[in-house]
């Protein structure tokens, strides 16, 4: 808004001075001179670039009004200079109708609240008001607090900063792009560490956290922002660290039996390293300064070390710590497995033995593992024996093993055994009025069934040896085994078995059944001493007019019922005979349905009356 004021102001001179200068020309009054020096407010600017609009101081009168006569010089100069900055271009013009105008005026320095000192002879001079100069854009980059010597691995001091600066050396504080830092070729083979790219505040880029991981001399630090030009920072020194590292020296001794020759060492669970037993020593060299753990692997189990096999240990930067290891060792033993695997028919019921080095035989089975210990270690004999004729080991009876100290070996025989055979010879003997006309079947277990007759023998040849079972079947109902018809067998090797079955085969009676007759008679002048029935003709039987009788035994087929002794005025339904079938065991009924008449007869009536007044009659 000033700028706008003094822009207005000065128009307004501008005018004011034509008019009057038009009042001269047509012989008016006489202006009065200019008394003092007035400016139009200045614009902000760029810093480097000409301050546009123009600067412009017109000469006033006494009344305020532009002295459009006044044609005198006029020099500007820098009144306030925050900025330390020069004034640049035309600092002294001939003012014209009464106004000098500077168009090539500029500053080089940015900075805030810049003014203008006009000044003329015979004139009172005037301040122009404060104006800013801003910095121009960034151009390039320019490390203002460069990398100073450090040591390795550590923060440098003070933090790197670079600076973005214009073309006319000021710092650009509007830049706030990133900035990233490198190491420059040639360094030594170091890293750079920490933050290598931040964002600048008003310009400048601050790098809090940057390092070097190796010592050496003649490190550069390059800086790049995008289109900026480089900057290379001047050559600083990295020098060695303290040491953070030391060297461990491990050491063995071992004494007592059955030593072993030598270990594993490891350091935090690698870094495998082999190491004698007795006397024993290595060393782990660059170890890192704090706590490790060693540890000796492979050590036997008849081994015994002091504090344990794994040994906490503080490495001391710069220096070699020893770690010993003592380690007893008792005398050891082991173990002996002796297993028997055995195939095929016939295998041994009783299994085998086996001695070890000649010592007391011990009982196996065929299949079986036995676990002998204590053993001492080294090389033993195991010798099987006991085995069967069919049988036979691969390799042959014998095994030779060496025990190791705390473990276990396996002695392990196969055994492959071929089926032994006897034979079975079965004898029927039959007795009895009614023996089987088909005879028998007889079975052996693991062979086929056969016939045998009644008073036979058969021979069942070639049967797996060990235990059978001969069973007689096909055996009629009437027959009975002595014994029953099942018996139980050993074949034995290259012998035979003699089987006897001696059956019994009486006549039996044929079978029976029961029949029942029953009678059913209605009417009247029924029978008062009933009927009789006869079976087959046989000897009458009597049996009431409505009843029933049930004859039992009776042999089982066709059978008559005959029924007699019915009254003449009685007549049997679809007549006096019955043919019935008997099942055995089963029961038949034969029935009889009679019906009766009444018969003729006399009735005599008599009367005798007594008392007085008798009737005539009736």
């Amino acid at each position: 808004m000033p700028l706008r004021v003094g822009a207005g102001v000065l128009a307004l001179m501008w005018l004011v001075s034509c008019q009057i200068d038009k009042l001269f020309q047509s012989g008016g009054a006489s202006d009065p001179p200019a008394v003092r020096l007035e400016f139009a407010a200045p614009p902000n600017a760029t810093a480097g670039e000409p301050l546009s609009p123009a600067v412009r101081v017109g000469a006033v009168d006494g009344t305020g009004a532009v002295d459009t006569t006044f044609h005198g010089a006029v020099t500007v100069t820098l009144g306030e200079n925050p900025g330390r900055g020069t004034l640049r271009g035309t600092g002294t013009v001939d003012a014209v109708r009464g106004v000098a105008s500077f168009t090539d005026l500029s500053i080089n320095r940015p900075g805030t609240g810049y003014t203008l000192v006009a000044t003329s002879p015979g004139v009172r001079g005037a301040t122009s008001p404060a104006f800013d100069v801003a910095p121009a854009a960034a151009a390039r980059l320019a490390f203002t607090t460069p990398p100073h010597n450090a040591t390795a691995d550590s923060v440098i001091k003070p933090p790197v900063q670079v600076t973005a600066f214009d073309t006319l050396g000021n710092v650009a504080t509007g830049f706030a792009g990133n900035v990233t830092v490198a190491l420059g070729p040639a360094s030594n083979g170091g890293t750079l560490g920490g933050t290598p790219t931040v964002a600048a505040v008003s310009g400048v880029a601050t790098f809090a956290d940057l390092s070097v991981n190796r010592a050496g001399s003649g490190y550069r630090l390059t800086a790049s922002a995008g289109q900026l030009a480089e900057a290379t920072s001047d050559p600083f020194a990295i020098a060695p660290g303290p040491p953070t590292t030391g060297d461990l020296t491990v050491t063995t001794s071992t004494t007592g039996a059955n030593l072993p020759t030598s270990y594993t060492v490891t350091v935090d669970g690698g870094q495998n390293r082999t190491i004698p037993a007795n006397g024993g020593t290595t060393t782990y060299r660059g170890l890192s300064a704090t706590t490790h753990t060693v540890a000796l692997t492979d050590v036997p189990a008849n081994c015994t070390a002091s504090g344990g096999a794994s040994h906490t240990v503080t490495v001391a930067a710069g220096e070699t710590t020893t770690e010993p290891f003592s380690i007893s060792c008792a005398a050891t033993t082991g173990s002996l497995s002796v297993t028997t695997s055995t195939s095929g028919q016939s295998q041994d019921p009783d299994g085998y033995t086996f001695a070890v080095d000649n010592g007391t035989p011990q009982q196996i089975g065929v299949n079986q593992t036995i676990t002998v210990t204590p053993v001492a270690t080294g090389s033993h004999t195991v010798v099987l024996a006991g085995v069967a004729g069919n049988c036979t080991v691969a390799n042959g009876p014998s095994r030779t093993v060496t025990v190791p100290e705390g473990g276990s070996v396996e002695a392990a025989f196969s055994v492959t055994c071929t089926q032994l055979t006897g034979s079975v010879t079965v004898t029927t003997s039959t007795s009895g009025d009614t023996p089987d006309p088909d005879g028998y079947t007889v079975a052996v277990t693991g062979a086929a069934s056969r016939h045998i007759d009644p008073n036979g023998t058969v021979t069942f040849a070639n049967l797996a040896t060990g235990d059978h079972t001969v069973t007689l079947s096909g055996i009629a109902s009437n027959c009975s085994v002595s014994g029953g018809p099942s018996r139980p067998v050993t074949v034995s090797t290259g012998q035979t078995v003699i089987v006897t079955f001696t059956i019994d085969c009486p006549t039996v009676p044929p079978p029976t059944g029961s029949l029942t007759v029953t009678t059913s008679t209605s009417g009247q002048s029924q029978d008062p001493d009933g009927y009789t029935f006869a079976l087959d003709n046989g000897p009458p039987q009597p049996i009431g007019v409505s009843r029933s009788i049930t004859l039992t035994d009776v042999p089982a087929g066709s059978h008559t019922v005959v029924l007699s002794g019915v009254a003449g005025n009685c007549t049997v339904t679809n007549g006096t005979s019955r043919t019935v079938t008997l099942s055995a065991g089963g029961s038949a009924t034969a029935s009889f349905t009679i019906t009766c008449q009444a018969l003729p007869g006399s009735l005599t009536v008599r009367t005798a009356t007594t008392g007085s007044s008798q009737p005539s009659g009736y």
